[in-house]
């Protein structure tokens, strides 16, 4: 077993994001990779002034309809500090240790430099966007502490977003900076509650920064980055009416497994998944200190909201899909002026204003399975929650996304309905007929808005319509089985993600399918001995690989999917995070990757806990290395669930938080009961399956 390497500490609060070096503050030199060491604003993106330099920059801005906007996200600040000696001079950082609290979201380091060994507290504030330090030591030392607007030097990657940066004559710790037309202050304060005596020995600026210089034993410092576009983040901060109050960690939805690595990586995505979400305008980054965390909608927002429902986190969960909702005047523009049709379309990645969100790849605009994937987190909500007026309150958002496919995606051809030629999820620009993943995407909202449509009674027209069409689709989706696979398109007779959407997270084939089987066999076999990838190169790819997982653990391979996790092992970090992609060399890309973390997280979930129909198969999968495995408030049909598992035994409690009378079978290999239960109601349980092996026992 492989121990992830060390990374930043990533820290969220729905309003802000940053990494965290070793130091236990953000660090003065640059990050490696495209993950920068920055503190970013969630909704602030580059000005139009401040483009890139087309020509030089790998993402330059290329200036095609409708164009003209720079909608990336603005790196913004970094705050660090330095130990000094006697003489002034800093010391070096010799070793650290650090502990993340997932629960609480502080950050725990003990840190040395050269022979003083200092513990330092890091909390990134919940209600407005100032980072918190506390530092004790045994002996009185200095403390000098930073903050500097802007980037490090402009590269080929990112230009300085700031277009002013000017000091504050009445703050000597402090200054103003302008992204476009937004004003911004930072600064750097003692806080008024120190635990102990502390002297401040001076202040001063640089030429974008600040600093002070504190004295003490127990020292506390704030830096603190305010604008003044939210109320709330000047000190009156209120809970939302929707927003709902977070929930005592002793009710936290949690695993154990017999992996620290995998045990880490689930409770810090759950964490982040939560610090990712924007409270102000919703919706569910795709990654995060990349440019792009702002709340921005993207197809893989389905992997992270999949996630979030297994494992209980319902709110958060609900707000991915309240976000189409928000956005959903930008999505009748988007499929009026790029398609010239009617109903909604989320374009590759739109912002939380409605702009859509990335420059170098405008094919991207042509590609358009994530319209119908991410509609179908309402019915995904539903599956798991049983909530009518939930499913009600999306309904016509299932309806706009339906109405879009069926005016400007399917198409009529010697009798069979297909999809017109488009951009695939291999994001090339030549469009192709019937790929996997938008037949397989189209084909599940169909049958999603028929489905929303008996359920609360509003079957019409465009129900029928939607009926007919989806098995009218499914030839085209079986045409694509070339009696191995499923090939990628209608003409690329070869494996790629679009082979495994129909099984995972379309769910238009189901896992045992023989031609599920086939496909998972055939993909294992592209990337024999090594991680899964995307299919069109040799690089690993942990949410391809987590894809695959899922897959074969719903084939009750516990094995072969255990050994996918395995492989992904190699893109984790030792603080919980996971990268986009490894590539051959072993370097990674980014850390942070929203969409590799949630597919880990729901291959984890699969091996715990399944459904196949009626029935909830528990540890369907357990790898036989492990003796012991349990979860806590995972959720499935609307049924609350915790398990604990011990050698071919489980005890369950089952508790039914709908309004409506629920019944269930579960099943523990051979030992099967039947469940029923009434609003409210909750049942323990013990199943024992005499098919395990008195050895594995």
């Amino acid at each position: 077993m492989s121990t992830p390497r060390p990374y930043h500490q990533f820290m969220g609060n729905g309003i802000d994001a940053m990494l965290i070096g070793p130091s236990g503050a953000m660090c003065p030199e640059q990050a490696q990779g495209l993950d920068r060491c920055y503190w970013y604003k969630s909704d602030l993106y580059y000005p139009d002034s401040r483009q890139f330099v087309s020509g030089q920059d790998p993402c330059a801005f290329i200036n095609a309809p409708p164009g003209g906007t720079n909608f990336q996200l603005a790196p913004l600040a970094r705050t660090w500090y330095e130990l000094l000696d006697a003489a002034g001079s800093p010391l070096p950082l010799t070793a650290s240790e650090q502990h993340f609290d997932t629960t609480s979201g502080v950050l725990q380091s003990i840190v040395h430099y050269g022979g003083v060994r200092v513990e330092l507290r890091t909390a990134l504030a919940g209600d407005s966007p100032a980072l918190l330090f506390e530092l004790q030591a045994s002996k009185d030392f200095l403390v000098r502490a930073y903050v500097e607007a802007g980037l490090w030097p402009e590269d080929t990657e990112q230009a300085d977003p700031l277009s002013a940066v000017s000091a504050m004559p009445d703050l000597a710790t402090g200054l103003t900076y302008n992204v476009g037309n937004e004003t911004c202050t930072l600064c750097v304060l003692p806080d008024d509650e120190n635990s102990g005596p502390v002297a401040l020995w001076g202040s001063g600026r640089t030429n974008k920064g600040a600093w002070i210089l504190l004295r003490g034993t127990h020292i506390r410092w704030r830096a603190v980055l305010e604008s003044t576009r939210y109320q709330q983040e000047c000190g009156t901060y209120t809970r939302l009416a929707a927003e709902p109050e977070p929930p005592a960690s002793a009710a936290m939805p949690a695993i154990e497994i017999p992996d620290p690595d995998f045990a880490r990586l689930h409770a810090f995505s759950m964490y982040m998944f939560r610090a990712i979400q924007h409270r102000y305008s919703g919706g569910i980054p795709v990654n995060n200190l990349r440019r792009t965390f702002n709340s921005h909608v993207f197809w893989d927002g389905a992997f992270v909201q999949r996630a979030l429902l297994e494992a209980g986190h319902v709110e958060p969960a609900r707000e991915a899909w309240r976000f189409l909702a928000r956005t959903q005047e930008a999505a009748a523009a988007n499929a009026r002026d790029t398609f010239n049709a009617s109903g909604l379309h989320w374009d590759w990645e739109t912002t939380h204003r409605g702009e859509r969100a990335y420059v170098p790849w405008m094919q991207q605009r042509f590609q358009v399975h994530n319209t119908p994937l991410l509609a179908h987190m309402i019915l995904a909500d539903f599956r798991a929650t049983r909530d009518r007026a939930a499913l009600a309150e999306g309904y016509d958002l299932l309806a706009g996304a339906a109405t879009f496919i069926l005016d400007a995606v399917l198409v009529e051809r010697d009798g069979v309905v297909e999809t017109r030629p488009l951009v695939g999820s291999h994001e090339a620009a030549t469009p192709v007929v019937n790929d996997g993943a938008t037949v397989a995407a189209c084909l599940r909202l169909l049958r999603d808005v028929a489905l929303a449509a008996r359920v609360l009674g509003r079957q019409d027209e465009l129900s029928r319509r939607c009926r007919t069409a989806a098995a009218r689709l499914r030839p085209s989706l079986a045409g694509l089985f070339n009696g191995r696979y499923f090939q990628a398109s209608r003409d690329e007779d070869r494996l790629n993600t679009s082979s495994l959407t129909p099984i995972y997270p379309a769910d238009v084939v189901v896992p045992t399918d023989p031609r599920a089987v086939t496909t998972a066999q055939a993909y294992r076999a592209r990337y024999a001995g090594r991680m899964a990838g995307h299919g069109n190169n040799e690089a690993g790819f942990p949410w391809s690989a987590g894809i695959l997982a899922r897959i074969l653990a719903y084939q009750g391979q516990s094995e072969a999917a255990w050994e996918q996790l395995d492989f992904a092992r190699v893109a984790l970090c030792a603080q919980g995070g996971c990268a986009e992609y490894v590539d051959p060399e072993g370097h990674w890309n980014l850390q942070y990757f929203s969409t590799a973390q949630a597919a880990l997280c729901s291959a984890l979930h699969a091996l715990l806990l399944q459904q196949h129909g009626a029935e909830l198969h528990f540890f369907p999968a357990v790898p036989q290395a492990w003796g012991h495995c349990s979860f806590t408030g995972f959720l499935v049909a609307g049924l609350r669930v915790d398990a604990a598992y011990e050698r071919g035994r489980a005890s369950i409690v089952v508790h039914n938080e709908t309004d409506r009378t629920r019944s269930a079978v579960l099943r523990l290999g051979s030992d099967v009961r039947r469940l029923t239960l009434t609003p409210g109601a909750k049942q323990s349980l013990e199943l024992e399956n005499s098919n395990v092996p008195r050895r594995q026992r």
